[in-house]
């Protein structure tokens, strides 16, 4: 695991099926697989930029990574990426994250609809951090 302060840091990752409880949100999110060598030491939500193995664009993003708590079934960290922007499916293709500011810690909602806010409220902020 890398420091916070090693910020902005760059992870690599195949995008991945995931239990689509993001997507329940209306915030469908790519997952990757992370080495912990190359993971954040700081379990939370991140705002950087995204892009697609062989494609020149980048994409802002809102980043989390974690044990998602809300899922009692993962026990391992995992990163979630949602593209700012809708693009295609992306299950099969290599993303290149950069995390670049951290906005929170990881947290536990009960539900559902309290994480949906949460994650709304962080894109409220992402678009006002990108548009700056």
């Amino acid at each position: 695991m890398r420091s916070m302060n090693e910020l902005p840091l760059t992870i690599s990752g195949d995008v991945i099926q995931g239990f689509g409880q993001a997507r329940a949100t209306g915030f469908p999110t790519a997952n990757l697989v992370v080495s912990p060598l190359d993971a954040p030491s700081t379990e939370g939500t991140y705002f950087g930029k995204a892009t697609i193995s062989g494609e020149d664009r980048t994409y802002d993003s809102v980043i989390f990574f974690g044990i998602p708590y809300t899922q009692p079934s993962v026990t391992e960290p995992r990163l979630e990426v949602y593209l700012l922007e809708n693009v295609r499916d992306l299950y099969g293709v290599t993303l290149n994250v950069t995390l670049q500011k951290f906005i929170r810690p990881n947290q536990k909602f009960d539900t559902t609809q309290q994480l949906g806010t949460a994650i709304a409220d962080d894109f409220a902020k992402a678009h006002i951090y990108f548009s700056s």
